[in-house]
């Protein structure tokens, strides 16, 4: 008889301190317990400044050599979670149970050799296997994989969670456990609003919508891995038992129409450190010049409206110096507008509904906050505003749609 088989991803912060790998550790006997054999997936300990988490290990060799090689990047990128695979694993066998950490490579992910964003090529989950089969429960580093010369790679940017889905499959286990530090997925940042509340059940598609637009839940690699394979997701808190409910992802069920009374939003997702450029420009080929050479230096357009005159477009700010080099270079005049943040309201609801961007821009000018720019797609809206209106922005939308 097959084992029944429960990936559970824990994040880095959910794991920094000893107290936090106990409450993630009592979380996987409780799944063993439940009668499915837990897999467990990590990511590196806590966030830029702290010892093992990723983008610090990455500063300590840039500034060793910021045109470090690629090879030595990834293998230091992926030192956070072999260190936080090896205490998770004594932390569960402190406890009695048996355990063993492994590598990406020793779990069987293989990747390309695009390193810093390499693509997992197959997965012999074999080794796992084994390992399960001798009883032990087996704590894998996320974000890791290994590429055909035996070079260890790194995922890119949530990386983890991809790690987790496609472990999830080839391990045929339809249920993916994100455990973080949060009850679930809210409707907006509780560090923003005290109004934000748990979402019981979420479609693939509203997850992967917040998560593009700056949702730090599950990344929308993974989101989309998941709705493509049929893998059910559950974010969940670490402190609560795993049989208490947190928010279930998985497909929705199509609706002909939208009832007067249902909820036309789903959340609210804010993103800081957004640039805004102004250009007023009638020479078409310029502008088309302009989104290939920032689509060629890897600069991703947040926000975009392009008119026979005036053109308007948003981007990180960690991305300006580039950016500005290619405007100049173009010799395109441009006005730079900072401390902007994009607000994006998520909701499967509101597609083909009329009035919901004059109600969501009435209710934000009515709390005197100014609009920069605006786009859309089928299930969000995003507004541009001054990154010091985030709070009363998102407590009037929050209020407004009865969220």
């Amino acid at each position: 008889m097959e084992k029944k088989i429960a990936v559970m991803k824990f994040g880095g912060t959910s794991l920094m301190t000893s107290n936090q790998r106990d409450a993630a550790t009592k979380r996987i006997i409780e799944m063993k317990n439940s009668g499915k054999f837990p897999v467990v997936v990590v990511s590196a300990m806590g966030r830029f400044g702290d010892c093992y988490a990723t983008d610090t290990l990455i500063k300590m060799i840039k500034d060793e050599n910021e045109a470090c090689d690629n090879r030595n990047l990834d293998m230091i990128a992926s030192c956070g979670e072999t260190i936080s695979a090896a205490l998770l694993s004594e932390t569960i066998r402190k406890t009695g149970h048996e355990s063993v950490a492994l590598s990406g490579a020793q779990a069987g992910i293989h990747t390309d050799s695009s390193f810093g964003d390499a693509k997992i090529t197959s997965i012999d989950p074999e080794n796992i296997s084994k390992w399960m089969n001798k009883g032990h429960i087996v704590v894998v580093t996320g974000f890791q994989g290994v590429d055909h010369e035996g070079f260890a790679t790194t995922l890119g940017r949530g990386g983890s969670d991809f790690s987790a889905v496609v472990l999830s499959k080839a391990l045929k286990a339809d249920i993916v456990y994100i455990i973080k530090d949060v009850p679930g997925v809210l409707t907006a940042d509780p560090k923003i609003t005290e109004k934000a509340h748990l979402i019981e059940k979420l479609s693939y598609d509203e997850l992967y919508e917040m998560s593009k637009s700056g949702a730090k839940v599950v990344n929308f690699k993974a989101v989309s891995y998941a709705k493509d394979n049929d893998i059910t997701l559950v974010v969940k808190s670490l402190y609560s038992p795993i049989e208490e409910k947190g928010t279930q992802i998985s497909a929705r069920e199509e609706k002909i129409s939208v009832s007067a009374e249902e909820k036309l939003l789903t959340a609210i997702v804010s993103k800081e450190g957004v640039l805004q450029y102004a250009l007023k420009e009638r020479d078409s080929f310029k502008i088309i010049d302009l989104l290939n050479r920032l689509s060629e230096n890897k600069i991703s357009i947040d926000m975009i409206n392009i008119g026979i005159e005036n053109q308007y477009f948003a981007i990180d700010e960690k991305n300006q110096e580039i950016a500005e080099f290619v405007l100049d270079d173009i010799k395109l005049n441009y006005l730079m507008r900072r401390g902007c943040s994009k607000l994006t309201i998520v909701g499967h609801a509101i597609h083909g509904v009329p009035g919901v961007m004059a109600k969501l821009l009435f209710s934000l000018d009515k709390t005197g906050i100014e609009v920069y720019q605006t786009s859309d797609s089928n299930a969000t809206i995003s507004c541009l505003i001054d990154s010091k209106n985030i709070i009363a922005a998102t407590e009037t939308i929050h209020d407004v749609f009865k969220l």
